[in-house]
């Protein structure tokens, strides 16, 4: 509640739970702003997703692999054809995933994967083959749990040399 943008400040300062009867009073100030993220995939949690809908602002952050990231991974000295590689099959992999009708654009795979490369650029190929190996892999035989053959011709493409 005091997160919310007309409970703020001491005006509505409120004694916590577990605080001490003699410990000040909380309050949000004015000036703080909480940013957060949601993974709408997580259906389990919709209940708080419709309570947080209905009192904040959302900003819909779709994947980037694009310039950006591109430019992040050249700058770490990962080489450009792994980065085209990349950068081209999560594109496509996260178009099978939108167009999937079970599945739908929430399940789209983000770029945070792949935002800690390594540093030494020799290693580079091995850490992207565990990254579609360890965690990208399981992930779409979760999404296609039902269908195993599409999962794996989906890992198939992206580990293609």
């Amino acid at each position: 509640m005091l997160l919310e943008a007309d409970k703020r400040g001491p005006a509505h300062a409120l004694r916590l739970p577990y605080a001490p009867p003699d410990a000040p009073r909380f309050f949000v100030p004015d000036n703080l702003y909480v940013i957060g993220t949601l993974n709408l995939a997580d259906r389990s949690l919709s209940p708080l997703d419709y309570a947080l809908r209905r009192r904040f602002a959302f900003v819909e952050m779709a994947p980037q692999f694009g310039p950006a990231l591109r430019q992040f991974l050249a700058a770490q000295q990962v080489p450009e054809r792994l980065i085209e590689q990349l950068c081209t099959r999560m594109a496509a992999l996260n178009q099978t995933i939108a167009d999937d009708p079970e599945l739908g654009p929430d399940f789209v795979i983000g770029h945070s994967y792949f935002c800690q490369p390594p540093a030494q650029p020799e290693e580079a190929s091995k850490w992207l083959l565990l990254i579609m190996e360890q965690e990208i892999g399981p992930l779409l035989a979760d999404y296609w749990r039902e269908q195993p053959a599409t999962a794996a011709a989906q890992l198939r493409k992206l580990l293609a040399s």
